[in-house]
C-alpha cells in the first residue's frame, strides 16, 4: 500500500493544506473604525454625566438652601479660614521655626534697660522677664524678676549686674546677666533680647495704647528725668482701680514704678 500524503499541519501558520493559504485580514480596518467610534461613544457619554452630576449638584445646594428648614452644609467662607502669620496657630509645619528647646521648653529672657536720652550712664536693667513656650501644650507664661532682687552671688541687686561684667565678656556683654538668671529660674536661656524704654513707648503709641487692670487705685511716685529749675525730681501718676487705656507714657511708669505714695510715706511696689 502507497502512503499518500494529504498535506502537512503547521503549529505556526495554523493550516494543514499545503495549497491553502492563509487568510488576510481584509476587514482590519473596519474594525479598527469600529473600535474608534466606540472609544468616541464612552468618552462622550462619560463628559455628559460628568458635566449631568455637575447641574444636578449645583442646583441641589442651591435648592435645598432656599428651602425653608433644609440647611446643606456648605464650604467655609475665606474669612473664617486662618490667615494671621503671626498666630502660631497658622503655620504650617514647613513655615513652623525650629525652636532650641529643653524638654520641650523654649525660654527667652527679655531686658528693658534704663537708658535716656541725656544719660548715658545709666545701664541697669529694671525689666527682666523670662518668656517660656511649652511645645506640648502650646501655653506661653511669663515671669517677671524683680529688679531689686538680690543676688548673693553678686552681692548686689540683679538689676546691675550688667553694669559690673558687661566689659568681661566682648562676646556676650549680657553673659552674665543671662546666667544669673538661669541659676535662679533652673531654666536654660534660649535666645534674649533687649528693650529701650523710648521703644516701648513708641510702640505702645503705635498700637494707641495698651490696657492695664489696676486691683486698686493708686498714685504712683516716678523719677523725673529731665526736671527744669525749680521742679521737684519726682512725678507723680494717678492710676484708677478697674482696666483702662493707657499711652506708652504712662505705660512705662506702670511698669516701672516703685514707689506707691500712700500718705507721708511711699511704699516700695516691687
Amino acid at each position: 500500500m502507497k502512503r499518500v500524503e494529504i498535506g502537512s499541519y503547521s503549529t505556526k501558520k495554523g493550516w494543514a493544506n499545503p495549497e491553502a493559504k492563509p487568510k488576510t485580514n481584509t476587514k482590519s480596518k473596519p474594525k479598527k473604525v469600529k473600535t474608534k467610534s466606540k472609544r468616541r461613544f464612552k468618552t462622550v457619554t462619560f463628559l455628559a454625566i460628568f458635566f449631568l452630576l455637575g447641574v444636578c449638584g449645583f442646583l441641589f445646594f442651591n435648592f435645598g438652601n432656599r428651602v425653608p428648614g433644609m440647611n446643606i452644609p456648605l464650604i467655609q467662607p475665606a474669612q473664617s479660614l486662618c490667615t494671621n502669620v503671626l498666630d502660631p496657630k497658622c503655620w504650617t509645619e514647613n513655615f513652623r521655626p525650629q525652636l532650641q528647646q529643653t524638654n520641650g521648653i523654649t525660654n527667652m529672657l527679655v531686658v528693658g534697660m534704663d537708658t535716656r536720652k541725656n544719660d548715658t550712664g545709666l545701664l541697669n536693667t529694671d525689666t527682666i522677664a523670662l518668656i517660656s513656650y511649652n511645645h506640648d501644650t502650646g501655653e506661653t507664661m511669663l515671669l517677671s524678676i524683680p529688679r531689686d532682687f538680690y543676688s548673693a552671688k553678686y552681692v548686689t541687686r540683679i538689676n546691675a549686674i550688667y553694669a559690673f561684667t558687661k566689659d568681661k565678656d566682648k562676646s556676650d556683654p549680657y553673659k552674665y546677666l543671662k546666667d544669673e538668671v538661669s541659676n535662679i529660674t533652673g531654666q536654660e536661656i534660649h535666645y534674649f533680647t533687649t528693650v529701650q524704654f523710648d521703644s516701648f513707648t513708641q510702640i505702645i503709641d503705635e498700637f494707641g495704647g495698651i490696657e492695664v487692670c489696676p486691683e486698686e487705685a493708686f498714685t504712683a511716685q516716678y523719677p523725673n528725668d529731665y526736671p527744669k529749675a525749680g521742679e521737684s525730681q519726682w512725678l507723680f501718676y494717678q492710676f484708677n482701680k478697674g482696666c483702662q487705656t493707657v499711652n506708652g507714657e504712662r505705660a512705662l511708669v506702670y511698669a516701672r514704678f516703685r514707689y506707691v505714695s500712700r500718705g507721708p510715706s511711699s511704699l516700695a511696689s516691687d
